[in-house]
């Protein structure tokens, strides 16, 4: 059996979905968790109030963890559903007109990018649908808003 990438580490797609956001024109700026930990760890500090922050229009990736959903070869394979969130995160202000259009407009471009995407053999087994999202944050004048996808992968020991 010829061994793949993700077989040697759950989150071999994981650089392949960089790849893939940094296609969507209407993303702003691709940001990782660490990014987003920095945002809530400076509120947390400032008593509730942010002391960095958000980019506005930009993408925050985040893993939200697996499930097994299969095993064989006497527990040496692994089926894995991942799950990742992209939040998208808009300024907003009391008494101004509403950015929800163009939103909607950035979380399309996102959903048509990843549902159904096949990543490639090497990185997942199946290919990219949506799942439930989180609930929309709203915090210090900005709208964090989540698409939430999950893939397959096939990891041996």
């Amino acid at each position: 059996m010829t061994r793949l990438a993700m077989h040697d580490n759950l989150l071999a797609v994981y650089p392949e979905i960089l790849k893939r956001l940094e296609m969507v024109k209407e993303i702003k700026a691709i940001k990782e968790v660490g990014d987003l930990a920095e945002l809530m760890a400076s509120r947390a500090k400032e008593g509730g109030k942010a002391k960095i922050a958000p980019f506005d229009g930009a993408v925050y990736v985040v893993y939200g963890g697996d499930e097994v959903s299969d095993q064989a070869h006497k527990g040496k394979q692994i089926k894995h559903t991942l799950y990742f969130t992209f939040v998208l995160c808009r300024y907003y202000r009391a008494h101004q007109r509403s950015t929800l259009h163009e939103v909607g407009a950035v979380l399309t471009a996102i959903q048509a990018a990843l549902a159904g995407w096949d990543a490639g053999k090497e990185f997942a087994s199946s290919s990219f649908w949506r799942v439930p999202s989180p609930r929309i944050e709203y915090n210090d004048g900005y709208a964090f808003y989540p698409i939430a996808f999950a893939v397959d992968v096939i990891t041996s020991v």
